[in-house]
């Protein structure tokens, strides 16, 4: 099952520690997992696509370490220190100038696997087509996301 907390368009700031939507995800989570006990339901993963409200270049220098701290806060918050955290790459599809900044934010998600245990990012650079404003992946492009990413949570389920 999936436990959704996606917000769209929110910025990473919302997502730490303490924040409002990290501590809705949060208890969310704590709620499935107290629900799902007699059947002894367990988190195996957190898949993440967030990073269009960051790219700007006041942003961006901080982005790692911010998703690097949501990611230790969910893991001890959570007790599972080796929770797998997938993230998806954010849409390349607006024009120069925008669009460099917005490969900048999917060069720094594409570099973390190398700094962050149990850490991975699906790549979605090629996908182009969105649902009008040229940021928002269409339907088409989210059902490839998702099995991208479905296909790297069995990736990690299958190291168990």
């Amino acid at each position: 099952g999936l436990v959704p907390c996606a917000v769209g368009g929110s910025s990473i700031k919302l997502w730490q520690k303490g924040a409002k939507l990290y501590d809705e995800a949060l208890s969310r989570a704590k709620l499935a997992l107290q629900t799902t006990a007699p059947v002894k339901a367990r988190i195996r993963g957190v898949i993440w696509l967030q990073g269009e409200a960051n790219a700007n270049p006041q942003e961006l220098p901080l982005h790692a370490e911010r998703l690097r701290a949501i990611i230790e806060a969910l893991r001890a918050d959570l007790g599972l220190p080796d929770l797998p955290f997938i993230a998806c790459t954010i849409g390349e599809m607006q024009p120069e100038p925008r669009l460099s900044t917005l490969k900048a934010m999917n060069d720094i998600q594409l570099a973390l696997p190398k700094s962050i245990p149990h850490f991975a990012c699906v790549d979605a650079r090629d996908l182009k087509t969105h649902i009008g404003d040229n940021v928002h992946f269409d339907t088409t492009a989210q059902n490839e996301i998702g099995k991208r990413l479905a296909s790297k949570a069995l990736d990690f389920l299958s190291q168990k």
